[in-house]
Formats: C-alpha cells, structure tokens, sequence
C-alpha cells in the first residue's frame, strides 16, 4: 500500500466519522456505569425494559476508531509532506511552489532523485520540473516502508470490524423479519 492510497483511505467519512466513537463511547460508558443495569417503567399500561447496558457494537466501534486512530497517527507522523500537501503536479503548481519546495521535499525523504531536467516542462523559467516533481513524489510514495504497512494494517483491522457490525446488523434483520 502506497501513502497517497492511505492518504485516499483516511479522507474516508467511515474513518473521519469514527472519532465521534472514539469520544462518545467513553462518555456514554460512564453515565452508563452508574446507572443500574435494567430499569422497568410503566408507559401507556404497559411495562418496558430499558437496558442501560453499553451494547456490544459500541465497543467493537470504539474498537474500530482506536484502529483508526492508531492508523491515522502513523500517517501523520510518517507520510512525507509532498503526499500529504499535493495531489500531483497541478496542485504544486496551483500553490505557486518551485524547485526550492521540491528540494526540501526531496531532503525530507533523504532522496537523491536524478530526473530528467530536460524535455518539455511546465514552466519554462522552470525547466523539467515536471518529471522531477513526478521523481520525488513516486519516491516518497515508497518512502517509510514499515509505517506505510503497520498504518494500513490497523487501518484493515479497523475496516474489518466496521464490516462486522455491518454484516451484524444486516444479519439481525433479515432473520428477525
């Protein structure tokens, strides 16, 4: 897995929505401690049952968004800025930045990128500019090999436990109609 491919991954609303898990699960799971496990009201001549139980699902979210969390810290700290900044060479371009950017890119990453500095170039002031960009973000996108594996693996573990629930509740359904 590549870091624009995480990148795309943690733009995801599944894994921006699951920090709301993150925070109101631990909330919930403390009023919830202090209330007594089951509370029997008299509505409408009729008994209900309220649970005040946290339901299984809710811990499997919570234990998604710390999967998720755990994956998106790692691509903080370890996806090189180009990644991070650009989506190619258009958005380079567009924030008006040059071959002194691409040099601190390419510091960043320890790279000793040599790109064709000749042919057709955006820019003519500029020339090759282009493929260099092209050099050092291909680069970068290979950069940090076992961050790149270890945030795409929580990032699965997160995936696969959303799936669950789903695959839970769609379960739920069918057989309780």
């Amino acid at each position: 897995m590549r870091w624009k491919n995480l990148a795309n991954c943690h733009q995801s609303k599944v894994v921006k929505q699951s920090y709301i898990w993150l925070l109101l699960v631990p909330v919930v799971a403390k009023l919830l401690s202090k209330a007594p496990g089951e509370l029997t009201v008299h509505i409408f001549n009729q008994n209900v049952t309220l649970n005040f139980v946290l339901p299984f699902t809710w811990r499997i979210f919570y234990s998604a968004s710390i999967f998720f969390a755990i994956s998106n810290i790692i691509y903080k700290l370890c996806c090189p800025e180009i990644i991070k900044d650009h989506t190619g060479f258009s958005s380079f371009l567009a924030e008006g930045k040059g071959p002194a950017h691409l040099e601190n890119y390419e510091c960043e990453i320890d790279a000793s990128v040599t790109g064709s500095y000749s042919v057709q170039s955006e820019e003519m002031r500029n020339p090759g500019l282009n493929s260099r960009f092209w050099s050092i973000y291909e680069r970068a996108n290979e950069h940090a090999f076992w961050a790149r594996l270890f945030s795409f693996l929580f990032l699965v573990f997160g995936i696969v436990l959303v799936f669950f629930i789903a695959a839970e509740g769609f379960f739920a359904v069918v057989w309780e109609s």
